[in-house]
């Protein structure tokens, strides 16, 4: 069951513990001898690393915590958590070197002044919530091709309401220009398209997904329509949902938007416009892995 998110270092355990954005590299510090990785095995900073982030300007606090981590691809690794500063940072080892990557790079309690999830935009709007933000980092999944490389620097919002806990969005912002990606449609517009099409968002789910958001995104890149690593936005929600007057279950609804345009078939296909065609929304099952279905609806505004 999720609770109440009090402070700023909860904040970003709360966002790291349902997306698993700690396995996503930010920018490269700076790197360093790895003979000063010992400490960190201790779950220690040591004095030298500690100098060596203070003569590259980043100052850390007190409240460190390290946490030694292992994915399917790498054997170990090291998450840097700053409580006070509200920061993190993850080391890898490579070459007798640590390089020393940013993650999280800022935390801030909001109000929410803007939502666009169909049926459940109008709850959202007005509530306190912690935005956790990863700037500048490279998605790194799982079903890629070993050495795949994001062509994208990211910059992804998770939302983590201030009084349950529970996850509003995951947004991420684009920051070039592509004349035919257009603005999401309003909540109401993609409600409106949803119910025609009978699927429904029925609430935001109590219970803590099974599935993360980075391994929903990787079944997506594996098994979905449209790849994670071409889209210029990434957007997810995680809600109870229903299609056709289905039993309501918990999914990731993943949206990819500035896509190359999908292929239009049939007698009119030539008259359909890009802007129709450059997004996909995922739904994934939450619970399973399942991708269920894929689906350009909504369409914008």
């Amino acid at each position: 069951m999720v609770k109440r998110v009090t402070d700023k270092a909860s904040a970003i355990a709360r966002a790291i513990a349902l997306t698993r954005f700690d396995e996503l590299r930010g920018p490269l510090l700076f790197s360093v001898d790895s003979v000063l990785k010992d400490a960190l095995d201790s779950s220690l900073i040591s004095t030298p690393l500690r100098e060596q982030f203070e003569a590259h300007e980043i100052p850390l606090s007190l409240a460190i915590t390290v946490q030694r981590k292992s994915t399917e691809k790498e054997e170990g690794w090291w998450l840097i958590t700053d409580s006070e500063y509200a920061k993190t940072y993850t080391v890898h080892e490579s070459d007798r070197q640590l390089f020393i990557y940013s993650g999280v790079t800022s935390v801030e309690l909001v109000t929410v002044r803007e939502d666009k999830t169909p049926f459940l935009w109008q709850d959202i709007i007005g509530r306190q919530a912690w935005q956790v933000e990863f700037d500048g980092v490279g998605l790194r999944l799982k079903s890629a091709i070993p050495g795949f490389q994001d062509q994208y620097s990211r910059t992804f919002f998770v939302f983590i309401d201030e009084s349950t806990g529970q996850l509003l969005s995951i947004q991420s912002v684009f920051d070039g220009k592509d004349p035919d990606m257009r603005p999401q449609p309003s909540g109401a517009t993609a409600e409106a398209q949803l119910r025609a099409e009978e699927e429904i968002y029925h609430k935001h789910p109590e219970d803590d997904p099974k599935v993360l958001f980075l391994d929903a995104l990787d079944t997506v890149l594996s098994k979905g329509i449209g790849s994670p690593f071409f889209a210029k936005e990434i957007h997810g929600v995680y809600v109870m949902h229903s299609r056709m007057g289905s039993r309501p279950r918990s999914v990731w609804a993943i949206t990819l938007r500035g896509l190359p345009p999908i292929s239009a078939h049939g007698r009119y296909a030539d008259s359909i416009p890009v802007w129709q065609r450059n997004h996909m929304r995922n739904v994934v099952d939450a619970t399973t892995g399942e991708n269920l279905f894929a689906t350009n609806s909504p369409q914008p505004d």
